[in-house]
């Protein structure tokens, strides 16, 4: 789930950062944006090749290994899976509300400079969030110089006068809370010009659904995230006020040249803005975005 980071001026003059390859600080600046909110990404040199460097002829694993060689990054196993973690990476970037999305053991949480509470079972994963007094240093970027775009990891800006929406506006609007874990991933493979519909419209449609299927077992949120359940048939309706809302946002992002991540305008959404009037082909042409 790629998140807006802030990177402060003292990255580029860190005496353990200046001692890898450029390609490999561009890499670590990826990665953060790459992470969830504790700091740790999926340890997939493909996908992290196509998400990071998808126009250039690099070796991933040997920035990886460079990296980690730096002691920059951390490569851990978790339940069969490969993940890694960025070095202090919450002491730099402080979430006012963290999306525990990837599991690790305690000394991966102080690995990222997160503080580990008691627990009786010393595998269990948790995300505690270390406790901000007055000393800001380290802080990244220091008290008072954080952008607006910053704040939370996020851009906030013009959407109906809302952020853009997160996995926690979704969980918080989805009625039953159950298997958050599984949610959180599915989260992730939700385009992000559908997330607003789906975080908008979820309890309008499980209680559609209920009213339909009194009888039936409680649907999970990840199989409503995974099967884009909002677009059921006879329910297209009432989303579409808030289909309506998310072109305008993404036409306004196109429009004003701000940022937009790789990706995040799909083929579909780009000609619904063409069929709509609301941007050029040139202008999408421009931003390099494929309809």
């Amino acid at each position: 789930m790629a998140r807006i980071r802030s990177v402060h001026p003292g990255f580029f003059t860190d005496e353990d950062i200046v001692e890898v390859s450029a390609l490999a600080r561009l890499l670590l600046i990826g990665l953060g944006v790459e992470a969830d909110d504790k700091g740790l990404f999926p340890w997939k040199a493909k996908t992290l090749k196509m998400r990071i460097y998808p126009a250039d002829n690099v070796d991933m694993n040997a920035l990886l290994s460079e990296l980690e060689a730096e002691g920059l990054i951390k490569r851990y196993e978790f339940e069969g899976k490969h993940y890694g973690a960025i070095r202090n990476f919450r002491k730099h970037q402080r979430p006012k509300s963290p999306n525990d999305v990837h599991p690790c053991p305690p000394e991966i949480l102080k690995y990222v400079g997160l503080e580990v509470t008691d627990s009786s079972n010393d595998n269990a994963p948790t995300d505690p969030i270390p406790p901000i007094g007055g000393d800001d240093e380290g802080q990244f970027p220091p008290k008072g110089e954080n952008a607006i775009q910053m704040e939370d990891g996020g851009w906030r800006g013009s959407f109906s006068n809302e952020k853009q929406v997160d996995f926690a506006d979704f969980w918080k609007a989805w009625p039953d809370k159950v298997s958050k874990q599984k949610a959180q991933e599915a989260w992730v493979q939700v385009p992000h010009d559908e997330r607003a519909i789906a975080a908008r419209t979820c309890a309008a449609w499980h209680k559609a659904w209920k009213g339909r299927n009194p009888k039936a077992s409680n649907i999970s949120p990840a199989t409503f995230l995974l099967e884009r359940r909002w677009t059921d048939e006879g329910f297209a309706a009432k989303a579409q006020a808030s289909e309506g809302k998310a072109l305008r946002f993404w036409a306004d992002r196109i429009n004003s040249g701000a940022f937009l991540a790789e990706g995040s305008v799909n083929p579909t959404t780009a000609r619904a803005l063409l069929d709509e009037g609301l941007v050029t082909a040139e202008k999408l042409k421009e931003r390099g975005i494929a309809a």
